[in-house]
């Protein structure tokens, strides 16, 4: 019999025992001490000799023990006189366990799993309770996060009304353009904007005026705006704007309609003289070239008559035919679109870059016998570069948020977890070199060789665990490391370093070409290695991607296939250029737009969680850096990230 001490509270109820018994248990030799037990302390287990014991006895314990404790775990021995009745008090008071003698072995073992269920039973009400907290903490997250997501989708809705009403301020300028252009008279100078302007700014009333003209409105009222107009006449001339149900002007239409006035003032000096007519060309041309849209004046037979600045930023030919300039054609497009609006299909501009065009086309006189369309083109490019930063913006607002809430609720039950782990595996290891000897005679020693590898793959699990909440919270976090001045290439070079041994292994060529000594930023050297690393790391898998595509084709064409990356660092005025090309699979339009979204990935999602671009994309922005990827041509990626230069004092 084994001498252990139990280090539960255990009640016992018998006349044999003293107080040193083997089950270091509080002894009662008579009932009303046994029962006064149980207002006092709280025990875990109760053995009762039922020989000691009348039924209405056992009835009354057993009804005080569940009253004080309702968990407390019952056991009953020496039951050889309560057979008929013992059924009835197991249903009513769940009696654990009912012994037909005193063995002391078996009465040891009922009191060891007593207490452990006893334990159990106040764990799973611990874990019940906290569950409920829980539970109550996500609810009033999510309750969080709904009115975030409210005022988020209310900032939107915001900037939207403010696009549509810019969209609506340019579309009205267009038309007063074309207006002042077709205009031949004062008269129809005023009224085509007064139908352009009637809608958009309530405008009831233009009226062209000269100084000396006899008769002058009361511009002080704050539903008239007046604005002087550039003439070079002996006498001052100026263009009156009134609104309807005396409604003021706001500083924004001011601005608006100022420059209105300018065309108007273009105008007049048109319908003045024929003799001014060489000069009106040229404040035509200014009034082209001040439009930051390209903008072009192309007949009904396709020849270009007049361009400004900003159209030959883009477009160097001076073909004749816009069809020739734009798509490089012999004729023209099928399905032109002049006098519309309309979008143009993908151009290349003469730099060899990308460009969108939506295009508003009017049409504004007539030279020899040919109807002339004045066409202005608003660069898409920009604003879809925007418009995309602004959706990972707020996809990676929304992750850091997600993210860290997430983390801060695993943190603390996953620390319990690998704890509990690692002392499970602390208890096991120690043994495992003098099991190894007699594997063969025992197999009990195999069965806890096998369960200390269990346990080092639950610890290994468990450690990938906090890895993978570490990173969702640094997207919430600011790095602790200080800012330094540090060289971009050096930084490159290491996150080189770190991939060369894979690189050399697949036998890939990386070229640098370093055109700057210039590349002085203001960053921190660990996280700018980490994020080239992913980038890097992307480009690889890419190739390595292209390389296992290729493998049906012949030999010939696989020694074709040359893998490269070049990376190019440069710099232009304030900025520092980093260039990360490769030549793997490329990227469709839809890719290119998803590549830094949280968990998109085109590999195996199993492998590949697809954080990988989306970190280096906050990294690179924690840097006040700007990151873009595109294709540049077939199968041919880069990615473009810029940060601010530091100049070296002399």
């Amino acid at each position: 019999m084994t001498s252990l001490k139990l280090k539960s509270s255990v009640l016992i109820l018998d006349h044999i025992y003293d107080d040193n018994n083997i089950f270091g248990a509080d002894i009662r030799k008579n009932e009303p001490l046994f029962l006064d037990s149980f207002r006092t302390q709280k025990y875990s287990c109760a053995v009762l000799n039922l020989k000691l014991l009348s039924e209405g006895q056992l009835e009354q314990l057993l009804s005080q023990a569940k009253y004080f404790n309702p968990h407390i775990q019952l056991i009953l021995f020496e039951a050889q006189s309560f057979h008929s009745s013992l059924i009835s008090f197991i249903n009513k008071f769940k009696v654990f366990k009912i012994l037909s003698d005193r063995e002391e072995d078996s009465l040891y073992r009922s009191i060891v799993d007593a207490k452990s269920e006893y334990d159990l039973i106040l764990q799973n009400e611990q874990l019940f309770d906290l569950i409920q907290e829980k539970n109550i903490k996500l609810r009033d997250l999510n309750v969080d996060l709904e009115l975030r997501i409210q005022a988020r989708q209310k900032s939107l809705e915001e900037s939207k009304t403010k696009l549509i009403q810019a969209n609506k301020y340019f579309a009205t300028l267009i038309q007063c353009l074309v207006g002042v252009q077709k205009g031949q008279t004062l008269l129809e100078i005023e009224k085509s904007l007064i139908t352009a302007l009637a809608e958009p700014l309530r405008i009831k009333i233009v009226k062209i005026q000269f100084q000396n003209s006899g008769s002058a409105f009361e511009t002080t009222s704050p539903s008239l705006f007046k604005n002087k107009l550039s003439l070079e006449d002996p006498f001052d001339a100026y263009i009156i704007y009134a609104k309807k149900n005396e409604e003021t002007f706001s500083k924004e239409e001011q601005n608006f309609l100022k420059q209105i006035s300018s065309a108007v003032s273009l105008a007049l000096k048109r319908l003045n003289s024929e003799t001014l007519m060489k000069e009106l060309k040229q404040q035509w041309q200014i009034t082209f070239d001040s439009i930051k849209e390209p903008v072009i004046l192309v007949t009904e037979t396709y020849d270009l008559l007049q361009w400004n600045q900003s159209f030959e930023k883009y477009f160097y030919s001076k073909d004749s035919k816009c069809y020739k300039i734009f798509f490089k054609r012999d004729s023209p497009c099928e399905g032109c679109q002049l006098s519309k609006k309309f979008q143009l299909p993908l151009v290349k501009t003469s730099s060899g870059e990308e460009a969108y065009f939506a295009v508003e086309s009017e049409w504004i006189d007539a030279i020899d016998n040919k109807k002339v369309y004045l066409n202005i083109y608003r660069d898409l490019k920009e604003q879809k570069r925007v418009e995309r930063q602004i959706l990972e913006s707020s996809k990676m607002g929304e992750l850091g948020l997600i993210g860290s809430s997430i983390a801060h609720e695993l943190n603390n039950p996953l620390a319990g977890l690998i704890t509990f782990i690692q002392m499970l595996k602390q208890d096991i290891q120690p043994s495992i070199p003098a099991l190894t000897s007699s594997l063969k005679e025992k197999k009990s020693d195999v069965s806890k060789i096998e369960l200390f590898e269990d346990i080092q793959a639950m610890e290994e699990a468990a450690l990938r665990c906090k890895d993978i909440v570490q990173n969702l919270l640094s997207f919430s976090r600011k790095s602790p490391e200080q800012s330094e001045q540090i060289f971009l290439r050096d930084i490159i070079n290491k996150a080189l370093r770190v991939l060369q041994v894979k690189t050399k292994s697949l036998g890939l060529e990386i070229k640098t070409a370093f055109k700057t000594d210039q590349d002085l930023i203001l960053g921190q050297t660990n996280p700018l290695t980490q994020g080239f690393i992913h980038i890097l790391q992307n480009s690889i898998e890419s190739l390595e991607e292209k390389r296992k595509s290729v493998g049906h084709l012949t030999k010939h064409s696989q020694q074709n296939f040359n893998p490269q990356i070049e990376i190019h660092v440069s710099h232009v005025q304030d900025l520092v250029l980093l260039d990360i090309y490769d030549n793997g699979l490329g990227l469709s339009s839809e890719q290119q737009l998803k590549a830094f979204t949280p968990f998109f990935t085109t590999k195996n999602s199993e492998q590949h969680r697809g954080l990988g671009l989306t970190l280096s994309y906050q990294i690179i922005k924690d840097h006040s850096g700007n990151i873009d990827i595109s294709q540049v041509s077939e199968g041919r990626v880069c990615v473009r990230m810029t940060f601010p230069r530091l100049v070296l004092n002399s």
